[in-house]
């Protein structure tokens, strides 16, 4: 009977997982800066990444830029609201002000 392909032989040493491709973390735990509490410089790390991890920061920023896009037009939809109910309250009170110094009961 054939052993799978996948099966352990416990006759042959265990499997060495391949290296993991340079990832960015590892990129920014290899930087060390000349001073202390230097920032990391972004060339140095990206330059060292390999090209599936700039490519997965770069995807990474965009969503980021779109979801403070969405986050910023939401916000100012808020602001444009809070701020006609500000003016309509002002043009209310002005209205009542306005009658009241000219004899009216409203």
């Amino acid at each position: 009977m054939a052993t799978p392909a996948t099966a352990v032989r416990p006759d042959l040493p265990a499997p060495v997982p391949e290296k993991a491709p340079h990832s960015f973390q590892d990129a920014l735990l290899s930087f060390e800066p000349t001073e202390a509490g230097a920032k990391t410089d972004p060339i140095e790390v990206f330059s060292a990444a390999s090209r599936e991890t700039l490519q997965a920061i770069m995807l990474s920023r965009m969503n980021t830029v779109a979801n403070l896009k969405k986050d910023i037009s939401a916000l100012i939809s808020e602001m444009v609201e809070q701020l006609a109910d500000a003016k309509l309250a002002e043009m209310l009170l002005n209205r009542k002000a306005v009658r009241k110094e000219n004899g009216g009961s409203k």
